[in-house]
């Protein structure tokens, strides 16, 4: 089921080459060095430590998205401040995240909670919880065109 709510998704384009390009440096010294099946078991490796380590240091937020597209804004937001609040005690998987995380993306994942969590609360009418929230989402990461937006959306 296609989802009616906006989805923002910004990818770091030099994340994704240098991604890339280690992922492929690996399984060539994997093929050439250890064999062919080293080489399916780099590209195995990779995938598998993404979908784990995405899990496990973004669980939150994964629950806070599903229950978005669900339009259970109360639960997403609860889980959107639950994702903040534990990436700000441990900032560098936010700011390793293209590592740590194998996410590409341009945003960091605090931002996002805070975004996101302003957008829940617009939508459960909660025009000053929403206004709090994109308020810090600035002040927190200046120039932040989505945040920029949503004070816009309440106005």
């Amino acid at each position: 089921m296609a989802s009616r709510l906006p989805v923002i998704r910004q990818s770091h384009l030099l994340i994704t080459l240098l991604q890339c390009g280690l992922l492929i440096v690996a399984v060539y010294f994997a093929d050439r060095y250890l064999g062919k099946n080293a080489a399916l078991s780099v590209l195995f490796f990779y995938v598998a430590y993404g979908f784990v380590a995405r899990r496990a240091f973004t669980g939150n937020h994964r629950r806070g998205m599903g229950l978005f597209h669900e339009k259970k804004f109360r639960e997403a937001a609860e889980e959107f401040a639950l994702s903040y609040e534990a990436l700000r005690r441990s900032p560098w998987i936010d700011q390793w995240r293209g590592l740590v995380l194998l996410s590409p993306s341009n945003i960091s994942f605090r931002e996002m909670a805070l975004v996101n969590g302003g957008f829940c609360h617009a939508k459960l009418g909660e025009r000053d919880n929403a206004r709090a929230l994109y308020e810090q989402a600035l002040r927190e990461f200046p120039g932040s065109a989505i945040a920029e937006t949503g004070l816009r959306f309440l106005h």
